[in-house]
């Protein structure tokens, strides 16, 4: 008797559960979930050819996931780009409206670049970026465009569209009388030994290799002299940056110019060995190969 009281229960319990099954699925939200449009037909959001679990990625909202400078950082070099990185390829589409750039109330030009898979926006200055200053860079998420056509979850509240802000400060090119900066700079191969042990190298000194500031190319610069020896005199207060221009020079076999990457000078005090008007100097001996 107690058995044939169960069944129906049992009964109503599947119909139940099938009714909201069936409730659930024609849901538009498991739809992106399960990457199903909302017929019903399969999506292939990430068009590898095939729907499945990647898609339920694919077919999440597109955000900004990093920034290079971030936001409040210091120190920056004035001919520094700036990179946004995205979770899903964006559309090239629009990009210059979606990006602006401003100091002081006045605009920045800047020209922006998208990476091949689209998930890198790399934004270049049109001009160097003035020294001692508060950068102020807008993403207009609202502007800007996912490959699927989405507008993009800029300011990562969880939601399509918003702005994000990204303010960083730039390094001072305001020179310091009296002090300087110094060192050798040597090529990347060494040459051999003329004496010692058979087989030992040496390093190469590189002379009119051209040493110059970042930002500040036209008026504090320097040569190496035949030693490969250099002076950069009345240097920026702080940090700064210095470019080592060797296209002049040419250190390869095959008779082609080398240049070389620049580097930051972090600026310590001491006092040089060679006669000096103003007492302290700036000092560095970084050998840039």
């Amino acid at each position: 008797m107690q058995r044939s009281q169960r069944r129906p229960l049992l009964l109503l319990t599947s119909v139940f559960a099938l009714v909201v099954l069936s409730s659930l699925w024609a849901d538009p939200l498991l739809d992106v979930l399960t990457g199903r449009t909302s017929g019903g037909a399969a999506f292939d959001y990430n068009e590898d050819g095939v729907v499945d679990a990647a898609d339920v990625t694919a077919g999440a909202t597109t955000r900004l996931v990093g920034s290079s400078p971030y936001a409040g950082e210091g120190g920056v070099s004035v001919s520094r780009e700036l990179i946004l990185t995205f979770s899903q390829p964006l559309e090239n589409a629009g990009l210059g409206e979606a990006v602006t750039a401003s100091f002081g109330g006045k605009s920045l030009p800047l020209r922006p670049e998208l990476s091949a898979d689209g998930r890198t926006l790399t934004i270049f200055w049109v001009r160097n970026l003035p020294g001692s200053a508060r950068v102020r860079v807008a993403l207009d998420g609202d502007k800007l465009r996912d490959r699927f056509g989405r507008r993009v979850d800029a300011d990562g509240d969880g939601m399509a569209g918003g702005v994000e802000v990204v303010d960083f400060e730039t390094l001072t090119l305001t020179s310091l009388p009296g002090t300087s900066v110094f060192g050798r700079v040597f090529a990347s191969e060494p040459a051999p030994a003329k004496y010692g042990v058979k087989g030992a190298t040496v390093n190469r000194p590189l002379a009119n290799v051209r040493i110059f500031v970042d930002g500040a190319a036209d008026r504090l610069f320097t040569t190496t002299d035949g030693e490969g020896r250099f002076e950069l005199e009345n240097t920026p207060g702080g940090d700064f940056f210095v470019h080592i221009d060797g296209t002049s020079v040419v250190t390869t076999p095959d008779g082609a110019p080398t240049s070389f990457p620049g580097g930051r000078i972090t600026r310590s005090w001491g006092r040089s060995g060679r006669q000096s008007r103003g007492g302290r100097r700036a000092w560095g001996t970084s050998s840039c190969r």
